[in-house]
């Protein structure tokens, strides 16, 4: 009896023989027994072992149920990764094609921006597009690397302009250190880019002529500490290019200049040994010669470099001032064709350039156009606006010319600085406001000029436009 049931049961707890011997049947036929309450777990048990098939069944309808489940969650993920998957692959594949169309167009910093974002939506894709990611990378590192080596140019460019053209070294000298901000030159020469070593060279003579002429009123030893600066950057600048005149040039101007003669012809006996090798050296002899002579120089620059600018311009205000006025037209429109267009300083140069030969030449119409396209390359070039107000005032457009003038006013940092200069003729910039006087008087508007007029007085007339192409 106490094997058949798992748990002591006790007799007194039927109230007869038959009644306990049903019970034992109902506990052999799997049925809830009387001895005691039963549980529902009880209960669901003794039905179970009742329908075994039907239970049987269940679990196995359950368990196929729960696998058909998995498998549609399953399905589900896969689907959705697959999706997922095949959007990052055409978002990759169309920033690839755009960033590709980008650089082939020039446009460096748009490449950039498309890659970076694409490279960052791809920044935990599976492995499946690791050719994607690698021909991102590939790709952004081509556009950082050619957007520096054009960022590079352009600021060549710049510091040319205002070194050999507008006489500004200080500016010259700013922007010569920007350009070598994105490469140490001084620590590693051949680490710059063979396609750029020319330009630095350059740069870096003309950095070097920028530090020793900078702030020429100091002290003896404050002069000595520049020419010591000065010519390091020399030596940086034989670093990346050897033999030819260039350096001894530079060399011999700054040792002639500081005072010491015996060694500044030592110089000038080296540069005249050294065979000229580049466009830059016969620019730099034709920046030392006059006449015919220099023209010979930019003109031997130009056999080397076929699209070297600066010798075209050179050549074209050589012309101009001799009276070759179609001599010069060809070489301000060959600058033009040739000059890249974020080369801003030295095409709105030229344009100015281009407008005072016609101005010389009488046609005030190509000269008003000139102007106005100086103008609209950088419109924060207040001597721009002085040009082209003087040419308003000569084709009598005097209302013009006052905006002109009025406008470059707005765009000198300090006009009373400027007037207060006017009275030692060191500042151009303050023959706007007497200008500007002689259009409010021929508009008949004397409040206007009387005041400046009287003041200016001494100053006389406004020279030709080409005192002001120093200060374009």
């Amino acid at each position: 009896m106490l094997q058949i049931f798992p748990r002591v049961v006790l007799i007194s707890s039927y109230e007869s023989a038959s009644a306990l011997a049903a019970d034992l049947q109902r506990y052999l036929d799997d049925e809830a027994v009387a001895a005691r309450p039963p549980s529902a777990i009880y209960r669901l048990r003794k039905w179970a072992k009742r329908h075994k098939n039907a239970v049987a069944l269940s679990a196995a309808t359950l368990l196929l149920s729960g696998l058909l489940l998995t498998g549609l969650l399953l399905t589900g993920l896969l689907v959705s990764r697959h999706r997922r998957l095949a959007e990052l692959q055409a978002a990759g594949q169309k920033a690839v094609t755009a960033a590709e169309f980008y650089l082939a167009d020039g446009k460096y910093d748009l490449a950039v921006v498309r890659l970076t974002e694409a490279r960052s939506r791809l920044s935990d894709a599976p492995k499946a597009l690791l050719p994607l990611t690698q021909r991102i990378d590939d790709l952004l590192e081509k556009a950082e690397d050619d957007g520096r080596v054009r960022r590079f140019r352009q600021l060549a460019n710049e510091a040319r302009a205002y070194a050999y053209f507008d006489s500004d070294l200080r500016k010259a000298r700013l922007v010569c250190e920007e350009a070598f901000g994105s490469y140490n030159i001084a620590a590693a020469a051949e680490e710059l880019p063979a396609e750029l070593r020319g330009d630095a060279f350059e740069l870096l003579l003309i950095l070097a002529r920028a530090q020793f002429y900078a702030a020429p009123d100091q002290d003896e030893n404050t002069r000595a500490a520049r020419l010591e600066r000065a010519l390091a950057t020399l030596i940086q600048a034989e670093r990346l290019r050897h033999g030819g005149p260039a350096v001894h040039l530079y060399r011999a101007e700054f040792l002639q200049r500081s005072g010491d003669q015996a060694a500044a012809k030592d110089e000038e006996q080296r540069a005249a040994e050294a065979e000229p090798q580049t466009a830059l050296d016969h620019f730099l002899l034709g920046e030392r010669a006059r006449g015919a002579d220099a023209i010979a120089h930019y003109t031997a620059a130009l056999r080397v470099e076929a699209d070297h600018v600066p010798s075209f311009l050179r050549m074209g205000d050589l012309y101009r001032r001799g009276k070759h006025p179609e001599q010069a037209q060809l070489c301000y429109t060959a600058a033009l064709g040739l000059l890249p267009d974020d080369a801003i300083s030295i095409t709105r140069k030229t344009y100015g350039y281009r407008g005072i030969l016609y101005q010389d030449m009488g046609d005030l119409a190509l000269a008003l156009a000139a102007f106005t396209a100086a103008r609209d390359v950088d419109p924060q070039r207040w001597s721009t606006y002085a040009l082209r107000g003087l040419l308003y005032h000569e084709m009598k457009n005097y209302q013009q010319a006052v905006d002109d003038f009025s406008e470059a006013l707005k765009l000198i940092k300090d006009h009373k600085v400027a007037v207060a200069k006017l009275h030692r003729g060191r500042d151009p910039a303050a023959e706007v406001y007497m200008n500007r006087g002689h259009s409010y008087r021929e508009l008949g508007q004397f409040e206007a000029a009387a005041p400046i007029l009287t003041g200016l007085r001494s100053w006389g007339r406004c020279d030709s436009a080409t005192k002001w192409l120093g200060s374009m």
